[in-house]
């Protein structure tokens, strides 16, 4: 299963200057680049995203869904 990253994650990665390599740099960067919203932490978890930004919320989103 590929992974899947949320408009505003994939966002501030162009905006990082990661255009055509989102996935890699979400993966691998995403909780070093600048703060951002994550539409699965703003939608309480209802949205799946796999950038590693804000891990340990994420984590507890999805241990209660």
């Amino acid at each position: 299963m590929s992974p899947y990253f949320c408009e505003f994650c994939i966002e501030i990665a162009q905006e990082e200057g990661a255009e055509g390599e989102e996935v890699l740099f979400l993966t691998l960067m995403g909780a070093e680049i600048a703060d951002h919203l994550c539409e699965e932490i703003e939608d309480d978890g209802y949205t799946h995203c796999d950038c590693s930004c804000k891990p340990i919320l994420k984590i507890r989103l999805r241990k209660y869904l």
